[in-house]
């Protein structure tokens, strides 16, 4: 009975695996734009650089054949983990990697592409808050991690910012709505280390 169980484990792992990924596909937001990039001249260089770096993108992203394999092992490491904080950690890391391939794939004028992983990447900086929440309930330590999200989500609308100068005119208003996760997750990181006194990373961005 043992060596059944040892034999089907890796069998029904495989198997998780591929139901998720395939879930991950059907249930992937599409974009289409038809629109060329905005002819107004791209400023950059007043964008705030923020002080925290992202992942470098892998072999295997977004457009790799095995990439719905690599989703459904993120699934799989963030269910696994029981401790919220440690879930939140994970997210964040989830959020940063996806947010790296999607200013990558709008540097190749993948626009529609780099939409859709922007989005994946601020919902998981979205669900790194809410666990870190949960932690700060269940009475952990969140204050380090606090102020890394709270930094965090500031690089994230900076490169959102960045981006939003090459999307065309009609991904705009889609990508202004990503953008806006970010926001709201600055919000509630700030207003968690104001209730500890802690010291505040200071939003360098105009709203």
């Amino acid at each position: 009975m043992l060596r059944r169980l040892t034999i089907l484990s890796p069998v029904v792992v495989f198997a998780t695996i591929i139901l998720l990924a395939s879930i991950f596909r059907s249930a992937s937001v599409k974009y289409s734009f038809h629109l060329p990039p905005s002819s107004e001249t791209i400023i950059t260089v007043n964008t705030p650089k923020i002080d925290y770096s992202l992942p470098s993108v892998g072999a295997v992203g977004p457009k790799h054949p095995l990439w719905p394999l690599e989703v459904g092992r993120d699934k799989i490491w963030l269910f696994i983990n029981r401790d919220y904080l440690r879930k939140a950690e994970i997210a964040l890391l989830l959020a940063d990697k996806r947010l790296s391939y999607a200013d990558h794939l709008m540097g190749e004028g993948n626009v529609e592409f780099s939409m859709s992983v922007a989005r994946k990447s601020e919902m998981y900086l979205e669900e790194s808050c809410k666990y870190l929440e949960k932690a700060e309930e269940h009475g952990a330590n969140v204050l380090d991690f606090t102020e890394k999200l709270s930094l965090a989500s500031l690089k994230h609308r900076e490169v959102l910012e960045t981006m939003l100068t090459h999307a065309p005119e009609d991904a705009k208003p889609i990508l202004i709505q990503i953008l806006n996760i970010s926001k709201g997750v600055y919000e509630k990181t700030t207003h968690l280390l104001n209730k500890y006194q802690r010291s505040l990373y200071t939003n360098p961005f105009k709203s």
